[in-house]
């Protein structure tokens, strides 16, 4: 051997080290494994003791018997107010005032807006002025008939002188021969008389006509007069209706013309509320009807409500009928356009099989409900498949119509992984 060189390991001493580590981790992934064996045969023998535990699921169920059930029917419907009045002016011209706002509450009388009145001031001056100029005309009129008038007794009373001198000088003729020429003088005056009394009679009558006509003219002047008046005092638009004012149209310096919506008022106090029903429920009502109303936007209060009229004839495309209750609103919580759910008695059923609507499930598209019924090994839970109605007013029942019988008990409680077929323990509850 060379001096300064390393020595060379034989392969005995190398293997050593390497089957000690090898056997090292043996022993670890031996013990490991027991460790999980061990915990995996725990976990197995807890699950099965729980299996054990659970084997019989405690169930609460009620029987399916026939009950009375008062025959109610509920709709859904829309309120509204009892009057609602869209308030539009009469009159063209420009605002000058508005003295409310929306939602103020107005009684019946009271300004909403103010037009302005120049045009119609001036109006009513032009025509109180043209009424006196006819009533002027009137009067001289009148003047005019009794000088007419006057004229033509005047005229009679000389053709009734005339034909008195007539008769006489006649008289005479048939004795004088001398009368003759004095004859002739009074039938000439006779019929001039005559002829002034026709003339005084035309003159008298057309008179009259102007009269008539003078009296017509003081009639349209005083008709322009009032329509004058009318349409000044229409300048201040008032409230028609006591009630909330939903909104307003038209600002003070606007203008507006004639029959343009200013603003809508509400009559809030009582109220309307609007359903459409069936033939078959309409036949049901009666004038003494007394419904009961529920507001999803006022949760938990009732307001009774009267029956005030059905329309006499169905909607033609629904060929429903449209009925219309009466509430108070008191309170003052109910707004318009809210929906409502009315419900109308219609007297009661007898017989009826129901069940509370928790004992039912749907599954796959289907009702289902486990019915316990008596084995031989014991109570067990059977999954049956039925056919439900809503009970109208009922929120808590339905109606059975078919998969069910009188008699049977039906589960009520029951756990979330109850199977078909599995024994179960039942307990009967008193109430549905």
């Amino acid at each position: 051997m060379l001096r300064g060189s390393t020595p060379m390991s034989t392969p005995g001493t190398m293997r050593n080290p390497l089957t000690l580590g090898f056997a090292g981790l043996v022993i670890v992934i031996s013990i490991t494994g027991a460790v999980y064996m061990k915990r995996v045969a725990d976990a197995r023998t807890l699950a099965g003791g729980v299996r054990e535990a659970v084997a019989h699921p405690l169930v609460e169920t009620v029987v399916v018997a026939p009950r009375r059930i008062p025959a109610v029917f509920d709709v859904r419907g829309f309120l509204s107010g009892f009057e609602e009045v869209a308030v539009r002016s009469e009159v063209s011209g420009r605002v000058i005032d508005k003295p409310v706002s929306d939602g103020q509450v107005v009684d019946r009388g009271v300004v909403l807006c103010g037009i302005d009145e120049t045009f119609y001031s001036l109006a009513v001056q032009k025509a109180e002025a043209n009424l006196a100029a006819a009533k002027g005309r009137a009067e001289e009129s009148v003047s005019a008939v009794a000088v007419a008038l006057a004229q033509q007794e005047d005229a009679r009373a000389a053709r009734d002188h005339a034909q008195v001198e007539l008769k006489r000088v006649q008289d005479f003729s048939q004795t004088q021969d001398s009368a003759k020429i004095e004859l002739l003088r009074c039938k000439t005056q006779c019929r001039r008389a005559e002829a002034q009394l026709r003339s005084a009679e035309a003159a008298h009558t057309r008179a009259e006509k102007i009269l008539a006509v003078s009296r017509s003219g003081v009639a349209l002047a005083e008709s322009t007069l009032a329509e004058a008046r009318e349409h000044l005092s229409r300048c201040r638009i008032v409230a028609p209706i006591s009630g909330v004012i939903d909104r307003t149209a038209c600002e003070v310096g606007e203008y507006v013309a004639a029959g343009q919506p200013l603003g809508e008022i509400i009559h809030l106090a009582r109220m309307k509320l609007t359903v459409e029903l069936s033939g078959g429920q309409v036949a049901a009502l009666s004038p003494q009807t007394q419904a009961e109303v529920w507001v999803d936007a006022v949760p938990g209060v009732v307001y009774p409500a009267v029956l005030d009229h059905v329309a006499p004839k169905a909607d033609p495309l629904t060929r429903r009928f449209r009925v219309e209750f009466h509430l108070a609103n008191e309170d003052g919580r109910l707004r318009a356009g809210l929906f409502g759910r009315v419900r109308i008695p219609a007297g009661s059923e007898d017989d009826i099989t129901v069940v509370p609507r928790r004992a039912i499930f749907r599954r796959f598209g289907a009702d289902f409900g486990f019915v316990v019924v008596e084995r031989e090994g014991g109570s067990v839970a059977e999954l049956r498949r039925v056919t439900v109605e809503d009970l109208p007013g009922e929120l808590e029942r339905v109606r059975i119509t078919e998969g069910l019988e009188v008699g049977e008990r039906v589960a009520v409680k029951r756990p979330r992984n109850l199977k078909n077929g599995a024994q179960v323990s039942a307990t009967e509850t008193g109430g549905d």
